[in-house]
């Protein structure tokens, strides 16, 4: 394993408007793509941070990093996750002058499956309160004026392997009634995805109706056509496809296991880990058990790739009205138009009928076709002995993503041809 590099160092970041600053570095004595993140209050009064979608909780829980190589994005890996309301034990104190720190370690979150040098960007909020209020005030870090962050990076063969998408159908230690409520909140979900599907499909291509401009906002044509498509893959995943439930992973993680309701990993396809407020939710009405699984499902990259921009319906509503463009990428958004409580129509707000023939009705399903590049990928995790495996990833990432002949980062002495390896032995 070769060791982290530290290329540049982020500097100091101030701004007036905020009593936080922020600081972004590697770990000089880290392996495996470690970053620290330190954050400081220079107010004189002591504040609370909220830990949630920021690299202070335990596990980060949401995509707030851009980490690429050249042009090509690294997937985020990790979880994302649906909120209940916010504990003390949910936020960071931050003493007047204190300075908190942690370290990230990249990898385990990003699909970092090639050597050589990633940048790295924060594009996160923190969001803050003083001590003893209630008030939340939020502190983007401006894009633009952060400086990056450079890793020269090798993955090991493990971290490689990690990076393989699951496609299991298992009750993962759920007890017979955790059983038997996650097949009705299934069903519901089935139910309630294809109505949306169905809806959406049979509105016009620009619907003002009280529904779909309550939950995604201004009529567009082409924020609908990604509302739709998203509906229909949703409806495709509860319907065709293997959903694997977890009801104990989330038990680990004590500090959360209360206050959420469930989580996924959305490069992971169709896992949904479930926790304590999900089981203490209703199969009616809003934030249902029904709602959230569809909530989660939007999550994955291979359904709508959502994100999480606000929890609960009056912010949802808000979002809605006020950024629609986030609004039709925003999880809870998708899970309350499912749930439509309270009921809304589908009828346009100036009489038209939103239930017409202006589409054809027709569902293009979802194509869930890796590609001839990711099958030969699956064909290296297939592998049972490490050394073939770490020559077959070799293979693979000098076939896709060959480096210029005049980098110094050349490959391992061990690299093999795609077309010399001995498959059969395997057999």
């Amino acid at each position: 394993m070769k060791k982290l590099l530290l290329a540049s160092l982020a500097p100091l970041l101030t701004f007036a408007s905020s009593p936080l600053d922020v600081t972004f570095s590697t770990d000089r004595n880290a392996e495996n793509g470690k970053i620290i993140v330190s954050v400081t209050n220079h107010s004189k009064q002591n504040i609370e941070v909220l830990k949630w979608n920021t690299p202070f909780e335990k596990t980060l829980n949401a995509d707030i990093f851009d980490v690429n190589m050249g042009k090509k994005d690294s997937v985020y890996t990790g979880r994302v996750i649906k909120r209940a309301t916010a504990k003390d034990s949910d936020y960071l104190l931050l003493e007047a002058g204190d300075t908190k720190r942690i370290t990230v370690a990249m990898p385990t979150y990003y699909a970092m499956k090639q050597k050589g040098d990633y940048t790295i960007h924060f594009d996160g909020t923190f969001k803050y309160r003083l001590l003893d209020s209630t008030e939340l005030k939020s502190f983007k870090l401006a894009k633009k004026a952060l400086p990056e962050i450079t890793l020269s990076f090798t993955p090991s063969i493990h971290q490689k392997r990690a990076t393989l998408l699951k496609q299991t159908a298992i009750f993962n230690s759920c007890s017979e009634n955790q059983i038997k409520v996650l097949k009705i909140a299934h069903d519901d979900a089935i139910k309630i995805s294809k109505e949306s599907r169905d809806v959406l499909v049979n509105a016009p291509k620009k619907t003002s109706s009280e529904r779909y401009t309550t939950w995604f906002g201004k009529a567009d044509e082409a924020r609908q056509t990604k509302v739709t498509e998203g509906f229909k893959k949703i409806y495709d995943a509860f319907e065709n496809r293997d959903v694997s439930f977890d009801c104990s992973t989330c038990k680990e993680d004590k500090d959360m296991y209360d206050s959420t309701y469930a989580y996924v990993h959305p490069n992971s396809q169709y896992e949904i880990y479930l926790c304590g407020a999900f089981w203490q939710s209703s199969t009616t009405g809003t934030d249902t058990q029904a709602g959230t699984l569809v909530h989660e499902v939007s999550h994955f990259t291979v359904v709508a790739n959502t994100t999480d921009h606000v929890y609960g319906q009056e912010l949802s509503q808000k979002l809605a009205k006020e950024s629609p463009e986030k609004a039709v990428n925003n999880a809870e958004n998708y899970d309350y138009f499912a749930e439509n409580n309270p009921k809304l129509n589908m009828d346009s707000r100036d009489g038209n009928n939103d239930n017409s023939d202006n589409n054809d009705g027709s569902d293009n399903g979802s194509d869930d076709d890796w590609g001839q590049e990711e099958k030969e990928l699956n064909l290296c995790f297939e592998l049972t002995d490490d050394a073939k495996m770490d020559a077959c990833f070799t293979a693979w990432e000098d076939k896709y993503y060959p480096y210029d002949e005049g980098s110094d980062d050349n490959w391992d002495d061990d690299e093999l041809d795609w077309d010399d390896i001995d498959w059969d032995d395997e057999k």
